[in-house]
């Protein structure tokens, strides 16, 4: 593997097709694909329903056969139909495809979204020409374009499973939609209890919450690098600095703060309160930077900016933080995702977190401080 040609990359501004999704941008514009047969029309009526009901202001548009077009203006869950001709009226024949005036038609739409709600694989290649950023169907090997939400379509077999039924599987990837991008929007509504533990000195000062470790070698970003960002941050940036972890951290937390020199500018409470606590610290964070962890993954969803730190093991668009200020860093080596469980089994030499420079990751955090304005934190009497 050339490392030369890997270099890391901000997530948050790098992929593009989930940007709506997970800055809970509204959807403005729909376009639904329902090109086959006339009882396929009506089995997807419940998803119709359910994306209308969720979307009542935005503009949907459907493209169907034109046989179903009468049903389509009937049912005045639409703004604009379009008809194509990918099948015959009659489901029997073999489909047509998309012909160049029918593809014509489909590259003239532009929308926030668009779903194809059929199950078979066939009719994924018209969402290739609708711009959107958001495309989402059945798992389908006919698309060239990704999707942003690929379901797995099940085993159609004499099962006796009455859940795999056509207009419960396409309800199912309506509602996959809807939920996503309503979660996308909303804030972890859990809270920690009060920490009882006084953070004033970090009054007027922007405060970063600071994670150092997951729990496992092969995720974490070196210790030596948290150092000099922990530095930066105190000596040039003038923030105060909260260290937060388990037991196994302690040596991690002396390490920063000799870094620091000492400063009074940082603290640790690493090992030294609980989980709970640590949460309350953290929600009274300006910013927090951790690896892939579950506090990562918290402070995202309680909206704080958050610089996540993340390796190769697992797929990025499976375990990504969740949250509308949160910046992920990766490299993209073509041997990720690995899924391997220890450093010593890694024939790349951790490529993957070595390659992720200290430079890179204080570019990203410099970008969180700009427009930063310091949490109250009285003193706690």
């Amino acid at each position: 593997m050339d490392e030369r040609y890997f270099q890391p990359v901000l997530l948050q501004n790098e992929i593009s097709d989930l940007t709506i999704l997970r800055q809970g941008t509204d959807i403005k514009t729909i376009t639904l694909v329902k090109a086959d047969h006339i009882g396929d029309f009506f089995l997807a009526y419940d998803a119709f329903t359910a994306i209308r009901k969720a979307y009542p202001s935005a503009h949907i548009t459907l493209i169907c056969g034109p046989w179903n077009e009468a049903l389509a203006r009937e049912s005045r869950l639409f703004d604009d139909i379009v008809t194509i001709n990918f099948f015959q009226q009659q489901s029997q024949p073999a489909a047509n495809g998309l012909s160049g005036a029918d593809a014509s038609k489909v590259e003239k739409l532009t929308s926030d979204v668009a779903i194809d709600l059929r199950v078979d694989p066939d009719t994924r290649v018209i969402l290739d020409l609708i711009e959107t950023d958001i495309r989402i169907g059945y798992e389908s090997d006919r698309n060239r374009l990704p999707l942003t939400i690929s379901m797995t379509r099940p085993n159609l077999g004499s099962t006796g499973n009455i859940g795999v039924h056509q207009s419960l599987m396409i309800l199912q990837l309506a509602t996959a939609f809807i939920e996503l991008c309503k979660t996308a929007k909303a804030e972890l509504r859990f809270k920690a209890p009060a920490a009882g533990i006084d953070l004033s000195f970090a009054q007027s000062k922007i405060l970063v919450v600071m994670n150092t470790s997951s729990g496992r070698d092969i995720k974490n970003w070196p210790l030596e690098r948290f150092c000099e960002l922990a530095r930066w941050l105190v000596k040039e940036m003038d923030c105060c600095l909260v260290l937060v972890g388990g037991k196994d951290q302690i040596g991690d937390a002396e390490a920063i703060i000799a870094a620091c020199d000492e400063d009074s500018r940082i603290r640790s409470f690493v090992g030294t309160i609980s989980l709970l606590q640590s949460l309350a610290v953290l929600e009274d964070a300006d910013i927090f930077i951790g690896n892939d962890t579950g506090l990562t993954h918290y402070a995202a969803q309680k909206h704080i900016k958050t610089v996540a730190i993340f390796s190769g093991i697992d797929p990025i668009e499976v375990w990504m933080p969740r949250g509308p200020a949160t910046s992920i860093i990766k490299v993209p080596v073509p041997c990720s995702p690995c899924r391997i469980g220890a450093l010593s089994q890694c024939p790349n030499d951790h490529a993957c977190i070595r390659l992720i420079t200290y430079s890179f990751v204080r570019h990203a955090v410099r970008d969180a401080l700009l427009g930063c304005i310091p949490k109250a934190r009285p003193a706690i009497q």
